[in-house]
């Protein structure tokens, strides 16, 4: 189940193309970690119902993970000593498909699916990887530094450099994104902005 993500994943970036097809070049062939256990989160019972917004570049991507919920490490990068509330942490979990720490070992790249429950917000943050986000399903409105307020929805694509800030309001949403790191400090927390809500 999770090598048929890394796969649907894969594919997805080499079907966008462009910058992404760099981790589409390097996703092939990862070892597979043999220390990632599965780890659930009660978001992961209500994600088949909350993710059907997809479009038919994203659909094989989305539903792959469905398939591979039970299997994977899920996890959050934030507490309530990050300033995030019972709410939030109760709606919000990722996983690091590949990572230096991930399901699939890499040393270069991260590549995480994240969700976020409807109206939660991502609030103003910054990191040293570059970055882009694939919309698999759901929508948000994405704020970035030199761009604006957006409003993205599945199979579009939001590209951040390095430490330029950025925020997403899940309004309606809920969203569920795959992001696409490189650079350096890939496993380092964000740098927020004005405080977490």
């Amino acid at each position: 189940m999770t090598t048929a993500l890394l796969s649907a994943l894969t594919q997805l970036a080499r079907h966008i193309g462009g910058d992404l097809s760099w981790f589409a070049d390097r996703m092939e062939g990862l070892e597979i970690s043999t220390e990632a256990r599965p780890m659930p989160h009660p978001v992961c019972d209500t994600l088949p119902a909350r993710c059907r917004e997809t479009s038919d570049l994203t659909a094989p991507s989305t539903q792959a993970l469905m398939r591979a919920i039970p299997y994977l490490p899920w996890t959050q990068s934030y507490t309530e000593t990050d300033g995030f509330d019972a709410h939030y942490l109760a709606n919000y979990a990722f996983v690091n498909v590949v990572s230096p720490s991930g399901l699939y070992l890499s040393d270069e790249m991260r590549i995480s699916v994240g969700f976020w429950g409807e109206g939660l917000i991502y609030p103003d943050h910054a990191h040293q990887p570059e970055e882009w986000y694939v919309m698999l399903a759901g929508s948000c409105t994405l704020t970035s530094d030199g761009i604006g307020a957006q409003v993205l929805r599945a199979g579009e694509v939001a590209h951040h450099t390095p430490w330029q800030r950025h925020s997403a309001r899940m309004n309606p949403g809920p969203l569920l994104a795959a992001a696409y790191w490189r650079g350096d400090g890939l496993m380092d927390k964000s740098t927020f902005y004005g405080g977490a809500s």
